[in-house]
């Protein structure tokens, strides 16, 4: 991941659908992580099937990271 990408506002989509939306604070190119800061979980919002975790949680994480191979989609979030 490029330095420029530092600072940024993304959504990230996992493997297993949920989506999250923070802050890129960081990024472990040894251990292929990416991480985020004050970050949102918005649950799966219906991609999955027979799963109801679409509600929006209050809760702002603090830090999390994410292994590159459980991100299936990185966007930009413009505001």
């Amino acid at each position: 991941m490029s330095g420029t990408f530092f600072g940024s506002k993304v959504a990230i989509i996992t493997t297993s659908k949920c989506r999250y939306v923070g802050t890129i604070i960081g990024a472990d190119k040894k251990n292929e992580l990416t991480v985020l800061g004050n970050v949102k979980c918005f649950g799966t919002e219906n991609r999955v099937e027979n799963v109801t975790t679409s509600n929006t949680t209050a809760t702002v994480i603090p830090i999390m990271q994410f292994a590159n191979s459980d991100i299936q989609v990185l966007n930009v979030v413009h505001e």
